[in-house]
């Protein structure tokens, strides 16, 4: 009953759960209710036995991770399959820049920018930059159990060491300083004033005596405080921060003093992804393929077989059917298919449409998401600098062994490399990795750049985090790209806003297909950005494919909200 005492419908009913416990508490009771028409988590990769597609066809647009995985399992279902790539490359945003040229990996296209060929030096299985994806969490199962079912070695990504680095020109001297101070420090201040808080009595109504002896006996570990000190629990740093020179035998060591609270809160480092390696998609441990995340589509390639794989060949348009799609290509050929997936990015793919024979609605669909804008830098150093144990003047080196550095400026992040420690020549850093966020077009602005004012803007922000940066990373073969800007992609991913209605309805029917023709890609996951999202995707197109999977219900549906990629991708 409600409030005027009249029965709720079960409409009703699904949206005060939504509105009290989001979409989870949705999903979990409409499980309850037995109101799914699908497994409640990924239950593996779809059953291709029984050959369900022997005699008949499919046309599978991009060859990305999604459209190569989508062409592995409808081949093994026993499909007639053709994958149609429109560039040079095969690999979509799995892009390993390297001076190996298999399949054009060696040149980064623009529009509107001179093509850049990767001029690093050594061996390129180990000098090769990352211009797209970089890592797989721990909890990708769908893309780990591929990765393993294809033998694709791999090996710890680190996301975050204490030895990384945050800098601002607001505090600190505009000085880098260690995420070990930032973050015990921060700690530290935090225990204390809420020991003061707990000590005034400020917090008697919340808790028993017993609860404030307990917070107090916790705060003491948390922020390594101690009410032996004078005054008690006043915080006067900690060990955990870290010294400038380590114990030995004849001294204790030399911590730095510790940051103060006034310059922390001046520095807003928590508006700087700081704490990003918090968040569940960037818990450790994640992953990374030895070799590159090229290695990932080699395997698919392999699995697919290279001759079922065409590229150069984009698509002008396509006329949806009952029983067949027809698709026309750059070449004036056309060909025909039973069915067809398309992984083509949605803003690109609208105009190619036939808008007779596709239903309204998933046109519309279609039409209402854009792709983020991101951009990268790519630097060979000569020398891995940051792993340095000792200075000149005999004081602790930066001793940065993986992880990234966050700084208040356009670069956004640096990334150092997760292998390879204390080997000796050349290694790869990821110089920028930016994206647009509410009121901070970084990426725009940072596209909009001319090749060479992006790496001297990638120099300056390195210099911030590494004075002597320049001493060791030569301009000449530094790399950028930003993918706004790289042909028949057009960003980073599907920019999805949860709060926006239409993005709402468009999600929920492109999760159907319109006759014969399936729309799939990260771009139509909760993980957009994610490869994790792409497979997921790809194992979605394939079972409605196939016929094996229901819809999901339609009470489902009416619930069921749009991505928020803001919050799976980091940019908010």
């Amino acid at each position: 009953m409600n409030e005027e005492g009249k029965p709720v419908t079960r409409r009703q009913f699904l949206e005060m759960v939504g509105a009290a416990g989001g979409a989870a508490a949705v999903y979990e009771t409409m499980v309850a209710l037995n109101l799914l028409a699908t497994p409640p988590a990924y239950a593996g990769a779809p059953d291709t036995s029984g050959s369900p597609g022997a005699g008949k066809s499919v046309l599978v647009l991009g060859a990305g991770v999604a459209g190569l995985t989508a062409a592995y399992r409808l081949r093994q279902a026993g499909y007639a399959v053709t994958v149609v790539e429109a560039s040079d490359r095969i690999g979509g945003r799995n892009f390993t820049v390297s001076t190996a040229a298999t399949d054009q990996r060696n040149v980064i296209h623009q529009t509107g920018r001179t093509d850049q060929t990767c001029r690093f030096s050594g061996d390129p299985s180990t000098q090769y930059f990352e211009a797209g994806c970089g890592r797989i969490p721990y909890h990708h199962v769908a893309l780990l159990e591929l990765c393993r079912e294809l033998n694709v070695a791999l090996e710890p990504y680190i996301m975050e060491t204490r030895a990384n680095r945050f800098q601002t020109d607001s505090a600190f001297d505009a000085k880098a300083v260690e995420n070990r101070r930032v973050a015990n420090d921060t700690r530290g201040y935090i225990a204390e004033l809420l020991a003061k808080a707990i000590n005034r009595q400020c917090l008697d109504q919340e808790l028993t005596v017993s609860e404030r002896a307990s917070l107090l006996s916790l705060l003491s570990t948390f922020g390594d405080i101690s009410d032996k000190s004078d005054p008690p629990y006043a915080y006067k740093g900690s060990t955990r921060s870290g010294y400038v020179k380590d114990a030995g035998v004849t001294s204790p060591g030399r911590m730095p003093p510790p940051l103060s609270l006034k310059e922390l809160l001046t520095s807003e480092f928590w508006k700087h992804r700081f704490y990003q390696p918090e968040d569940y998609l960037w818990q450790a441990t994640l992953f990374h393929p030895v070799g590159g995340m090229r290695k990932i589509i080699d395997a698919l390639v392999a699995a697919v077989g290279r001759d079922h794989i065409q590229t150069r060949l984009p698509v002008t348009r396509i006329q949806n059917g009952r029983r067949k799609v027809t698709v026309w290509f750059a070449d004036k050929s056309q060909r025909e298919a039973d069915y067809c997936f398309s992984t083509i990015p949605l803003p690109l793919l609208g105009p190619l449409m036939d808008k007779k024979s596709f239903q309204p609605a998933f046109v519309k669909a279609v039409g209402s998401v854009e792709f983020a804008k991101t951009c990268k830098v790519g630097w060979q150093a000569a020398e891995r600098f940051w792993e340095n144990l000792r200075t000149a003047q005999d004081a602790n080196g930066p001793q940065i062994f993986g992880g990234i550095s966050w700084i208040n400026h356009p670069i956004t992040q640096m990334w150092y490399p997760s292998s390879g420690y204390f080997s000796k020549g050349p290694a790869i850093l990821t110089g920028a990795y930016n994206y647009d966020s509410p009121g901070n077009p970084v990426a725009t602005t940072f596209g909009e750049l001319s090749l060479e004012q992006r790496l001297e803007v990638g120099l300056q922000g390195g210099e911030r985090l590494h004075p002597d940066f320049r001493q060791y990373v030569p301009v000449a073969t530094g790399l950028s790209i930003a993918w706004q800007q790289v042909p028949y992609i057009g960003g980073g991913w599907a920019e999805w806003d949860r709060t926006n209605p239409s993005h709402k309805e468009a999600y929920r029917r492109l999760l159907r297909p319109d006759q014969r023709f399936t729309v799939g890609g990260d771009q139509v996951s909760y993980l957009p950005g994610w490869q994790e999202g792409a497979v997921l995707s790809a194992y979605h197109a394939v079972e409605l494919i196939m016929g094996r999977t229901a819809l999901r219900a339609e009470a489902e549906q009416e619930v069921l909200e749009a991505p928020h990629s803001g919050s799976v991708t980091g940019a908010y």
